[in-house]
Protein backbone atom coordinates (compact mmCIF):
# COMPACT_ATOMS: atom_id res chain seq x y z
CA UNK A 1 0.00 0.00 0.00
CA UNK A 2 2.60 2.46 1.09
CA UNK A 3 4.86 1.38 -1.77
CA UNK A 4 2.10 2.11 -4.31
CA UNK A 5 1.46 5.53 -2.85
CA UNK A 6 5.15 6.27 -2.81
CA UNK A 7 5.45 5.39 -6.52
CA UNK A 8 2.44 7.58 -7.37
CA UNK A 9 3.92 10.53 -5.43
CA UNK A 10 7.22 10.18 -7.24
CA UNK A 11 5.45 10.07 -10.59
CA UNK A 12 3.35 13.11 -9.72
CA UNK A 13 6.41 15.08 -8.49
CA UNK A 14 8.33 14.19 -11.65
CA UNK A 15 5.59 15.51 -13.87
CA UNK A 16 5.30 18.67 -11.78
CA UNK A 17 9.04 19.23 -12.03
CA UNK A 18 8.93 18.82 -15.80
CA UNK A 19 6.09 21.31 -16.03
CA UNK A 20 7.97 23.82 -13.88
CA UNK A 21 11.12 23.50 -15.99
CA UNK A 22 9.14 23.96 -19.20
CA UNK A 23 7.40 27.04 -17.83
CA UNK A 24 10.76 28.40 -16.62
CA UNK A 25 12.35 27.99 -20.04
CA UNK A 26 9.36 29.63 -21.66
CA UNK A 27 9.53 32.57 -19.25
CA UNK A 28 13.27 33.03 -19.77
CA UNK A 29 12.72 32.98 -23.52
CA UNK A 30 10.00 35.62 -23.17
CA UNK A 31 12.27 37.83 -21.04
CA UNK A 32 15.07 37.59 -23.59
CA UNK A 33 12.68 38.54 -26.36
CA UNK A 34 11.33 41.48 -24.30
CA UNK A 35 14.85 42.85 -23.69
CA UNK A 36 15.60 43.18 -27.41
CA UNK A 37 12.34 44.36 -28.98
CA UNK A 38 13.88 47.30 -30.77
CA UNK A 39 16.67 45.24 -32.36
CA UNK A 40 14.18 42.64 -33.54
CA UNK A 41 11.87 45.39 -34.82
CA UNK A 42 14.70 47.22 -36.59
CA UNK A 43 16.02 44.00 -38.04
CA UNK A 44 12.60 43.26 -39.47
CA UNK A 45 12.15 46.85 -40.88
CA UNK A 46 13.65 48.13 -44.17
CA UNK A 47 16.82 50.30 -44.06
CA UNK A 48 14.95 53.57 -44.85
CA UNK A 49 12.66 53.07 -41.90
CA UNK A 50 15.64 52.26 -39.67
CA UNK A 51 17.34 55.57 -40.65
CA UNK A 52 14.08 57.38 -40.09
CA UNK A 53 13.79 55.94 -36.59
CA UNK A 54 17.38 56.88 -35.75
CA UNK A 55 16.83 60.43 -37.06
CA UNK A 56 13.71 60.70 -34.97
CA UNK A 57 15.58 59.73 -31.83
CA UNK A 58 18.33 62.29 -32.67
CA UNK A 59 15.73 65.06 -33.08
CA UNK A 60 14.22 64.15 -29.76
CA UNK A 61 17.63 64.45 -28.09
CA UNK A 62 18.20 67.87 -29.74
CA UNK A 63 14.79 69.03 -28.57
CA UNK A 64 15.68 68.02 -25.03
CA UNK A 65 18.99 69.97 -25.26
CA UNK A 66 17.14 73.02 -26.61
CA UNK A 67 14.68 72.96 -23.75
CA UNK A 68 17.53 72.74 -21.25
CA UNK A 69 19.27 75.71 -22.96
CA UNK A 70 16.07 77.75 -22.83
CA UNK A 71 15.72 77.09 -19.12
CA UNK A 72 19.33 78.25 -18.53
CA UNK A 73 18.78 81.40 -20.68
CA UNK A 74 15.64 82.28 -18.77
CA UNK A 75 17.51 81.94 -15.49
CA UNK A 76 20.28 84.26 -16.76
CA UNK A 77 17.72 86.81 -17.89
CA UNK A 78 16.15 86.81 -14.47
CA UNK A 79 19.55 87.38 -12.89
CA UNK A 80 20.27 90.32 -15.26
CA UNK A 81 16.93 91.91 -14.44
CA UNK A 82 17.71 91.57 -10.75
CA UNK A 83 21.17 93.15 -11.28
CA UNK A 84 19.62 96.00 -13.28
CA UNK A 85 17.05 96.56 -10.58
CA UNK A 86 19.84 96.75 -8.01
CA UNK A 87 21.72 99.35 -10.14
CA UNK A 88 18.57 101.42 -10.50
CA UNK A 89 18.06 101.33 -6.77
CA UNK A 90 21.65 102.48 -6.26
CA UNK A 91 21.17 105.39 -8.72
CA UNK A 92 17.97 106.41 -6.95
CA UNK A 93 19.73 106.38 -3.60
CA UNK A 94 22.61 108.41 -5.07
CA UNK A 95 20.15 110.95 -6.48
CA UNK A 96 18.42 111.22 -3.13
CA UNK A 97 21.75 111.87 -1.38
CA UNK A 98 22.69 114.58 -3.90
CA UNK A 99 19.30 116.24 -3.61
CA UNK A 100 19.61 116.17 0.14
CA UNK A 101 23.04 117.82 -0.19
CA UNK A 102 21.60 120.53 -2.45
CA UNK A 103 18.88 121.25 0.08
CA UNK A 104 21.48 121.64 2.79
CA UNK A 105 23.32 124.41 0.92
CA UNK A 106 23.85 127.47 3.00
CA UNK A 107 21.62 130.51 2.70
CA UNK A 108 24.39 132.76 1.35
CA UNK A 109 25.43 130.21 -1.28
CA UNK A 110 21.89 130.03 -2.66
CA UNK A 111 21.58 133.80 -2.47
CA UNK A 112 24.79 134.15 -4.49
CA UNK A 113 23.42 131.91 -7.25
CA UNK A 114 20.34 134.11 -7.58
CA UNK A 115 22.18 137.43 -7.89
CA UNK A 116 25.38 136.47 -9.75
CA UNK A 117 26.05 135.26 -13.29
CA UNK A 118 28.90 133.54 -15.11
CA UNK A 119 29.30 134.52 -18.77
CA UNK A 120 29.49 131.42 -20.96
CA UNK A 121 31.60 131.18 -24.12
CA UNK A 122 28.57 130.81 -26.42
CA UNK A 123 26.94 133.89 -24.83
CA UNK A 124 30.14 135.88 -25.31
CA UNK A 125 30.37 134.90 -29.01
CA UNK A 126 26.78 136.00 -29.55
CA UNK A 127 27.37 139.33 -27.80
CA UNK A 128 30.63 140.04 -29.62
CA UNK A 129 29.06 139.62 -33.09
CA UNK A 130 27.35 143.03 -32.82
CA UNK A 131 30.49 144.69 -31.47
CA UNK A 132 32.59 143.10 -34.21
CA UNK A 133 30.32 144.50 -36.95
CA UNK A 134 30.40 147.92 -35.29
CA UNK A 135 34.21 147.94 -35.19
CA UNK A 136 34.58 146.80 -38.81
CA UNK A 137 32.02 149.36 -40.01
CA UNK A 138 34.16 152.05 -38.35
CA UNK A 139 37.30 150.98 -40.27
CA UNK A 140 38.94 149.10 -37.40
CA UNK A 141 41.38 146.58 -38.87
CA UNK A 142 40.41 142.90 -38.73
CA UNK A 143 43.62 142.07 -36.85
CA UNK A 144 42.75 144.65 -34.18
CA UNK A 145 39.18 143.35 -33.93
CA UNK A 146 40.44 139.79 -33.42
CA UNK A 147 42.92 140.96 -30.79
CA UNK A 148 40.12 142.76 -28.92
CA UNK A 149 37.97 139.64 -29.10
CA UNK A 150 40.70 137.44 -27.59
CA UNK A 151 41.42 139.89 -24.77
CA UNK A 152 37.74 140.31 -23.92
CA UNK A 153 37.18 136.56 -24.05
CA UNK A 154 40.05 135.97 -21.63
CA UNK A 155 38.77 138.71 -19.35
CA UNK A 156 35.02 137.92 -19.31
CA UNK A 157 34.32 134.22 -20.03
CA UNK A 158 33.81 132.32 -16.77
CA UNK A 159 34.02 135.48 -14.67
CA UNK A 160 31.44 135.70 -11.88
CA UNK A 161 29.58 139.03 -12.02
CA UNK A 162 26.61 140.61 -10.30
CA UNK A 163 23.65 140.62 -12.67
CA UNK A 164 23.11 144.34 -12.09
CA UNK A 165 26.73 145.11 -13.05
CA UNK A 166 27.15 142.95 -16.18
CA UNK A 167 26.92 145.90 -18.63
CA UNK A 168 29.44 147.96 -16.62
CA UNK A 169 31.84 145.00 -16.39
CA UNK A 170 31.76 144.50 -20.17
CA UNK A 171 32.34 148.22 -20.83
CA UNK A 172 35.25 148.32 -18.38
CA UNK A 173 36.83 145.24 -19.95
CA UNK A 174 36.39 146.72 -23.44
CA UNK A 175 38.09 149.98 -22.41
CA UNK A 176 40.94 148.01 -20.86
CA UNK A 177 41.36 145.89 -24.00
CA UNK A 178 41.41 148.96 -26.28
CA UNK A 179 43.92 150.77 -24.08
CA UNK A 180 46.22 147.74 -24.19
CA UNK A 181 46.16 147.75 -28.00
CA UNK A 182 46.57 151.48 -28.57
CA UNK A 183 50.08 152.94 -28.61
CA UNK A 184 50.55 155.95 -26.39
CA UNK A 185 51.43 158.86 -28.72
CA UNK A 186 54.26 161.28 -28.12
CA UNK A 187 53.40 164.59 -26.55
CA UNK A 188 53.26 166.86 -29.66
CA UNK A 189 53.95 170.04 -27.70
CA UNK A 190 57.14 168.70 -26.10
CA UNK A 191 58.29 167.15 -29.37
CA UNK A 192 57.84 170.43 -31.30
CA UNK A 193 59.64 172.47 -28.63
CA UNK A 194 62.59 170.03 -28.56
CA UNK A 195 62.81 170.18 -32.36
CA UNK A 196 62.80 173.98 -32.42
CA UNK A 197 65.58 174.16 -29.85
CA UNK A 198 67.84 172.04 -32.08
CA UNK A 199 66.79 173.38 -35.53
CA UNK A 200 66.30 176.73 -37.22
CA UNK A 201 63.65 175.26 -39.54
CA UNK A 202 59.91 175.12 -38.68
CA UNK A 203 58.26 171.85 -37.56
CA UNK A 204 56.10 170.58 -40.43
CA UNK A 205 52.85 168.57 -40.00
CA UNK A 206 51.08 167.16 -43.07
CA UNK A 207 47.41 166.17 -42.73
CA UNK A 208 46.07 163.46 -45.04
CA UNK A 209 43.25 160.93 -45.01
CA UNK A 210 40.04 159.85 -46.69
CA UNK A 211 37.35 162.32 -47.79
CA UNK A 212 35.36 163.79 -44.92
CA UNK A 213 37.64 162.46 -42.16
CA UNK A 214 37.94 165.97 -40.65
CA UNK A 215 41.42 167.08 -41.71
CA UNK A 216 40.61 170.80 -42.10
CA UNK A 217 38.77 170.99 -38.77
CA UNK A 218 41.60 169.10 -37.01
CA UNK A 219 44.10 171.66 -38.34
CA UNK A 220 42.14 174.46 -36.69
CA UNK A 221 41.93 172.56 -33.36
CA UNK A 222 45.65 171.74 -33.31
CA UNK A 223 46.54 175.33 -34.21
CA UNK A 224 44.50 176.57 -31.25
CA UNK A 225 46.29 174.09 -28.92
CA UNK A 226 49.74 175.17 -30.15
CA UNK A 227 48.90 178.83 -29.64
CA UNK A 228 47.95 178.12 -26.02
CA UNK A 229 51.48 176.72 -25.54
CA UNK A 230 53.12 179.81 -27.08
CA UNK A 231 53.94 178.17 -30.42
CA UNK A 232 53.33 180.18 -33.59
CA UNK A 233 51.71 178.62 -36.69
CA UNK A 234 51.11 179.15 -40.40
CA UNK A 235 48.49 177.25 -42.44
CA UNK A 236 48.93 175.91 -45.99
CA UNK A 237 45.81 175.38 -48.16
CA UNK A 238 47.24 172.55 -50.29
CA UNK A 239 43.78 171.09 -50.90
CA UNK A 240 43.35 172.71 -54.31
CA UNK A 241 40.86 170.03 -55.48
CA UNK A 242 37.75 170.09 -53.24
CA UNK A 243 35.33 172.96 -53.76
CA UNK A 244 35.27 175.55 -50.91
CA UNK A 245 38.18 173.84 -49.12
CA UNK A 246 40.33 177.01 -49.30
CA UNK A 247 37.47 179.23 -48.09
CA UNK A 248 36.77 176.87 -45.17
CA UNK A 249 40.40 176.97 -44.03
CA UNK A 250 40.46 180.76 -44.48
CA UNK A 251 37.58 181.14 -42.00
CA UNK A 252 39.49 179.10 -39.40
CA UNK A 253 42.69 181.13 -40.04
CA UNK A 254 40.84 184.39 -39.54
CA UNK A 255 39.33 183.23 -36.25
CA UNK A 256 42.71 182.05 -35.00
CA UNK A 257 44.46 185.14 -36.39
CA UNK A 258 47.14 183.20 -38.27
CA UNK A 259 48.53 183.51 -41.79
CA UNK A 260 47.07 181.26 -44.54
CA UNK A 261 49.20 180.49 -47.61
CA UNK A 262 46.92 179.66 -50.57
CA UNK A 263 46.63 179.57 -54.37
CA UNK A 264 43.97 179.01 -57.01
CA UNK A 265 41.96 175.77 -57.38
CA UNK A 266 43.76 173.30 -59.61
CA UNK A 267 47.20 174.69 -58.66
CA UNK A 268 50.08 172.39 -57.68
CA UNK A 269 49.49 171.40 -54.00
CA UNK A 270 53.20 170.90 -53.29
CA UNK A 271 54.02 174.45 -54.46
CA UNK A 272 51.54 175.82 -51.88
CA UNK A 273 53.23 173.77 -49.12
CA UNK A 274 56.67 174.97 -50.32
CA UNK A 275 55.58 178.62 -50.11
CA UNK A 276 54.18 178.09 -46.58
CA UNK A 277 57.48 176.56 -45.36
CA UNK A 278 59.42 179.42 -46.97
CA UNK A 279 57.18 181.96 -45.22
CA UNK A 280 57.67 180.20 -41.85
CA UNK A 281 61.47 180.26 -42.20
CA UNK A 282 61.47 183.95 -43.11
CA UNK A 283 59.18 184.94 -40.21
CA UNK A 284 60.61 182.51 -37.61
CA UNK A 285 57.34 180.64 -37.21
CA UNK A 286 57.45 177.40 -35.20
CA UNK A 287 54.96 175.12 -37.02
CA UNK A 288 53.59 174.71 -40.54
CA UNK A 289 50.20 172.92 -40.76
CA UNK A 290 49.50 171.62 -44.30
CA UNK A 291 46.00 170.69 -45.47
CA UNK A 292 45.56 168.20 -48.37
CA UNK A 293 42.77 166.84 -50.57
CA UNK A 294 40.93 163.72 -49.43
CA UNK A 295 42.52 160.51 -50.70
CA UNK A 296 41.46 156.90 -50.26
CA UNK A 297 44.11 154.60 -48.78
CA UNK A 298 43.93 152.41 -51.90
CA UNK A 299 44.97 155.25 -54.26
CA UNK A 300 48.76 154.91 -53.96
CA UNK A 301 49.63 157.32 -56.77
CA UNK A 302 47.39 160.11 -55.44
CA UNK A 303 48.73 159.60 -51.93
CA UNK A 304 52.31 159.99 -53.18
Amino acid sequence: MFGFLKDKLKSWLGKAKDNVEKKTEKAEKSIKEAKKPEKIALAEKPKKEVKKEKRKRTEEELEQERQVTEHITEDLKKEKVEIKTTEEKFEEQKKEVLEAGEKKKGFFARLKEVFTYKLKEEDFSELFEDLEMLLLENNVAIEVTEALKEQLKKELVGKEMKKSEIADEIQTSLKKAISNILINPDNPIEKIKDFRKQNQEPYKILFFGINGAGKTTSIAKLCSLLQKHKLSCVLAASDTFRAASIEQLQIHADKLQVKLIKSNYGADPSSVAFEAIKYAKTNNIDVVLIDTAGRMHTKDNLLK
